[in-house]
């Protein structure tokens, strides 16, 4: 299959399209990544033929992930907003964090002892945690690793 792009064809086997994301991969036959184009605003400067682009959760080989550490914090009981639905709101921002919870997996290692009931909720740049009740002492959060498709 072919994919094109600003005048210039790329073959490959896989091509891959994640708009939550804005990117397109294209892979050869033994999975190895062939080119890659993100921040895209515009998908239809993209043509492909002898084939469809594929969504990242329904690829039949492995891609590739990133792994980043952006590093902990702590939440003192006075850095949580009480929202217009009545729950306590803290949120953590870094360009790193995808909206697409499906290819960015967020994992939050907090300190020993440390107990917190909560929800989260993640969209392009920013993992949302609330809850109902506000905590009653500080939120130690070791680190915060996200592995992104």
């Amino acid at each position: 299959m072919k994919v094109t792009h600003n005048n210039r064809t790329y073959e490959c086997n896989v091509a891959v399209k994640c708009e939550i994301d804005k990117y397109i991969k294209l892979y050869d036959e033994n999975g190895a990544e062939i080119a890659s184009f993100y921040n895209i605003s515009d998908f239809s400067k993209y043509t492909i033929s002898g084939g469809s682009f594929v969504d990242p959760c329904d690829c039949s080989i492995a891609i590739p992930v990133s792994k980043y550490v952006i590093g902990g914090r702590t939440i003192t009981t006075n850095n949580w907003i009480l929202s217009d639905d009545g729950k306590y709101i803290y949120e953590i921002e870094n360009d790193v964090i995808s909206g697409n919870a499906t290819t960015c997996d967020i994992l939050l290692l907090f300190a020993k002892g440390t107990s917190l009931s909560y929800e989260a909720t993640q969209e392009d740049g920013k993992l949302t945690l609330s809850c109902v009740v506000a905590p009653t002492s500080d939120i130690v959060i070791d680190s915060i690793q996200i592995t992104r498709a």
